[in-house]
C-alpha cells in the first residue's frame, strides 16, 4: 500500500476535524473528506474514497498560538 497526500490544512488545533474518528457511513465520510479538500492551501490532485483508511498527521504551525499544519 502506497500512501497518498490529498489535503494540507492549516487548522485550529483540537477543533472537531482534528477529532474525527470512523465515519459511520459514505455520506459522513464524503463530508469530511470534501471539507478537508475546501480548507486545503492547494490542490493535491489525490481524494479518498469511502473505505480508505486516513492518516492524519500534524505539527506546529507557530506563527499563531494554537494554529497546526495538518496533512
Amino acid at each position: 500500500m502506497m500512501e497518498k497526500l490529498f489535503s494540507v490544512t492549516v487548522a485550529v488545533i483540537l477543533t472537531a476535524a482534528f477529532k474525527f474518528r470512523n465515519a459511520a457511513d459514505a455520506v459522513t465520510f464524503n463530508e469530511y473528506i470534501n471539507r478537508c479538500k475546501h480548507l486545503s492551501l492547494y490542490e493535491t490532485g489525490v481524494s479518498a474514497e469511502y473505505g480508505d483508511k486516513l492518516i492524519t498527521l500534524s505539527t506546529g504551525e507557530y506563527t499563531r498560538r494554537g494554529i497546526g499544519l495538518w496533512l
